[in-house]
């Protein structure tokens, strides 16, 4: 028992010790450890390059803007969902508000939307459309919720807008840099790149009107030059001879695009519907001025359609029996042509003459002041002629003394048409017809110009 007792004493007596040398030990080995952390921590902090801080800054800022980007998503994302579900104006108004963001949010990292937009299946279920206009580059979008039939009802709300995104390119800025050391020090100006800032801005539309073309003008056109080189060739024998080599140049013209066309329908009514922007001052303003020579009651015509073509705006008439009317763009506005640009009231005689070559009694109304007028051709037969009648003339005559233009309308026959055409509420139109006698003056018809008659 004894012996047991000493061996278990022992035992106790041994661990104590192990226990009174380990303990210091162990914590000193920590402490150094500790230290050596920190000093490490201290050292790599006072010889830490400032770049890699920044990246450290730059890379919490880029989670920072993502999380806020995947919640601009989700909300995006539901606000179409709700909008589909239940079309009204409070559910159409969170969607815009919240595309809105999302577009400004995207392009402020200078990045293009258009991309993703195109793909959203989810958008484009809620009637997004993404337009891209002709002539413009690949920045530039107008973005658009078009009406969406929901269980054969269109919604159509109080208050529409679009979007327009384009690129704005910064100015250059100069800044001076240094070479050499002393007195060989000199200064050199240098210019830094320029940035191509993505800017957006929305713009009111009526309710009912969906956007279906854009296009910015002008067009920048190709001119073609030929130069004449001459140079001297030596032939074998010696004797120089003179070769003349034509090389043909194209250069673009370095006009640039400040205002942006569009064109739509209005779902309601069906009638065609345009509208302009023109840049000022890194924004876009409203510039009816480009259409302020077509006739409104021509845009009230179901039978009427507008396309752009480069710098020509093409006006559909009378559908598939009816003709175009090209209007050409002339001093930043549509005009009937680059001729009659200055002499508009001649344009309004000419397209009224072309209605009545085509037969067309509804097109001719849309030159007319009173649609009543239209009667007093049809009194004469000009809707009816035979195709071998005659070509028709018109030629200008003194101005009446009520103001205005008048014009002389050759028909052919034993009657000809007096037309007055006079500003009527800011618009040219034909405001008389009058009935007179054929005159059949040799010198008078040399001076009418001849409209070619065409064929059924």
């Amino acid at each position: 028992m004894k012996s047991n007792h000493k061996k278990v004493l022992f035992i106790a007596q041994t661990l104590a010790l192990l226990a009174l040398i380990e303990t210091p030990i162990f914590a000193l080995t920590d402490a150094k450890e500790s230290k050596y952390r920190t000093e490490s921590a201290k050292a790599a902090t006072e010889h830490k390059p400032a770049s890699k801080g920044k990246k450290v800054i730059k890379d919490k800022e880029e989670e920072n803007s993502t999380a806020v980007s995947s919640l601009v998503q989700d909300k995006l994302v539901l606000a179409a969902q709700a909008f589909q579900e239940r079309p009204d104006d409070s559910t159409y108004n969170t969607l815009w508000d919240c595309f809105v963001t999302f577009a400004q949010q995207t392009t402020a990292k200078h990045k293009d939307p258009a991309f993703l937009l195109r793909s959203w299946k989810i958008l484009l279920q809620a009637g997004l459309k993404v337009i891209e206009p002709a002539g413009a580059n690949s920045a530039t979008h107008i973005y658009v919720f078009n009406h969406m039939p929901q269980n054969n009802y269109t919604f159509v709300p109080q208050n529409k807008s679009a979007l327009i995104q384009w690129a704005d390119q910064s100015a250059v800025e100069t800044v001076a840099e240094t070479t050499g050391k002393g007195k060989q020090k000199k200064w050199h100006p240098k210019k830094t790149k320029s940035i191509a800032i993505i800017k957006t801005q929305s713009f009111s539309l009526p309710g009912s009107v969906d956007i279906r073309e854009a296009t910015l003008l002008p067009h920048a056109e190709v001119v073609v030059k030929t130069a004449v080189i001459k140079s001297k060739n030596k032939s074998k024998r010696g004797i120089a001879k003179d070769t003349a080599k034509t090389k043909v140049v194209k250069l673009v013209s370095p006009s640039r695009p400040h205002v942006i066309a569009v064109s739509g329908t209005d779902t309601q009514s069906g009638h065609m519907w345009i509208f302009s922007l023109k840049q000022s001052a890194g924004s876009w303003l409203n510039y009816p001025e480009l259409f302020q020579d077509i006739p409104p009651f021509l845009l009230q015509s179901s039978a009427t359609k507008a396309k752009f073509s480069g710098n020509n705006l093409v006006l559909s008439m009378g559908g598939s029996s009816g003709y175009e009317l090209v209007m050409p763009l002339v001093d930043e506005r549509f005009a009937f042509s680059t001729k009659e640009a200055q002499d508009s009231a001649s344009a309004v005689a000419h397209q009224f003459l072309m209605a009545l070559q085509y037969k067309r009694a509804e097109l001719a109304k849309v030159w007319l002041v009173d649609p009543k007028l239209a009667s007093i051709p049809g009194y004469l037969g000009l809707y009816s002629r035979p195709s071998d009648s005659p070509a028709m003339r018109l030629i200008s005559m003194p101005q009446p003394i009520c103001g205005g233009s008048r014009f002389r309308l050759i028909t052919g026959g034993k009657d000809d048409l007096i037309l007055d055409v006079a500003k009527i509420k800011g618009q040219l139109l034909i405001k008389a017809i009058f009935i007179a006698p054929a005159n059949s003056s040799s010198s008078l018809i040399s001076k009418a110009s001849q409209v070619k008659v065409l064929e059924d």
